[in-house]
């Protein structure tokens, strides 16, 4: 049993993979609510990471994009990784 950590669960695309994924074995996490850190990665096989800023109606400093798009995304990797994660897949838009 392959199990899954969701990450971006509040997001448009993290909603809706969770709702139409089919994958049964599945935690989802909001990284908006909980730190990278505080997350136990050791139990999973798989993160799927889809936490990203895509389609903003007001404008945002290039600062926000890179933490969020690109820090954020290789914190999680790096953690993944240190906890033995198998596989880790991103997705931004």
């Amino acid at each position: 049993m392959t199990k899954i950590l969701i990450t971006g669960t509040n997001s448009f695309v993290g909603r809706n993979f969770i709702k139409y994924s089919g994958f049964r074995y599945t935690d989802e996490i909001s990284l908006f609510d909980n730190k990278p850190e505080d997350i136990d990665y050791s139990k999973y096989d798989v993160v799927i990471h889809l936490v990203a800023i895509v389609h903003q109606k007001t404008t945002i400093p290039d600062d926000q994009y890179f933490i969020i798009n690109r820090d954020l995304c290789l914190k999680v990797a790096e953690l993944a990784k240190q906890a033995g994660v198998k596989h880790l897949s991103s997705l931004a838009l």
